[in-house]
């Protein structure tokens, strides 16, 4: 009985091996943006954008903003256009560690209920621009970044 039961626990590891996700829009659902970042979510959906093939934007709404939320993910350029981004930041750029490879605030002419937060995992950005706490932004970043 202690054999199967111990082999039963040997196996289950790789069992339970998690595969990344690609960036789309329905990486986050609805539900999801809602419940993290507190804010009455009504809608998500794909924002086209012609000559950017690399970048994968998402619109997310409440009914009295159709732009809330603002998810990006830069595939392409990823790496390079964090680095830009932060430069161009420069002294509003505040590291926020613990989400994705690195990431950081801009808290140029933002309130403390408008987050705007750019996190590098891997080789992709994720843009998240948000009327949302820094906090929940955050929570957000580390939500969006261990699915990827």
């Amino acid at each position: 009985m202690f054999g199967a039961l111990a082999a039963a626990v040997v196996v289950a590891p790789s069992a339970l091996a998690r595969t990344s996700a690609s960036p789309s829009c329905s990486l986050i659902s609805v539900a999801t943006m809602k419940a993290v970042l507190g804010i009455p979510i009504v809608s998500a959906q794909p924002v086209k954008t012609p000559g950017n093939p690399g970048l994968v934007l998402c619109s997310y709404a409440t009914a009295a903003n159709s732009e809330a939320v603002q998810l990006g993910f830069q595939t392409k350029t990823g790496a390079a256009s964090f680095a830009n981004n932060k430069k161009q930041a420069q002294q509003y750029a505040k590291s926020v560690p613990g989400i994705g490879s690195a990431a950081f605030y801009n808290d140029a002419g933002v309130s403390s209920s408008h987050g705007s937060l750019d996190v590098l995992k891997g080789t992709t950005e994720i843009s998240i621009v948000a009327f949302a706490s820094l906090s929940r932004v955050e929570q957000l970043g580390k939500k969006v970044a261990s699915l990827l």
